[in-house]
């Protein structure tokens, strides 16, 4: 059977705890275009839950279902952001997403870890591409 095997940009990342635990690897394409688009579905689910909290009745018995419908939602954003069904269970795992610590939500403190790293991906890989462009618009300009 014949096999094409090709470089898709797919890095793994391992993921620790702050004691330098593995908790598991994500896998994504840090320069995909496409992950801006994403992450503004990311930041759509965090307002949405954010505004599911501020109008939900604390004395309805439902509350406590909107939090887990609220983390599920997010949670499956973030899987969508990464491109990787199991990100979120490795990042977060049976947490929820909005647990506090030191007044920042579990994903904003992941979110605030992980940004830097895609920015800088990101960046290496424009500039890999724009040498290779301008090598060639040279050409055409001469």
């Amino acid at each position: 059977m014949a096999k094409i095997v090709f470089d898709n940009g797919i890095k793994t990342y391992d993921i620790e705890d702050e004691k330098g635990n593995l908790r598991g690897q994500i896998s994504f394409n840090p320069a995909d275009i496409n992950m801006f688009k994403r992450y503004e579905a990311v930041e759509k689910a965090v307002e949405d839950a954010y505004t599911v909290f501020a109008e939900a009745d604390r004395a309805n018995a439902d509350y406590l279902k909107l939090f887990e419908e609220t983390d599920t939602n997010v949670k499956n954003k973030i899987n969508e952001f990464f491109d990787d069904m199991n990100a979120s269970n490795v990042i977060f795992g049976s947490q929820h997403v909005f647990n506090m610590h030191n007044g920042k939500t579990l994903l904003e403190r992941f979110m605030t870890m992980i940004m830097p790293v895609i920015k800088a991906d990101f960046k290496e890989e424009y500039v890999k591409s724009q040498e290779r462009i301008e090598k060639y618009t040279e050409q055409v300009s001469e």
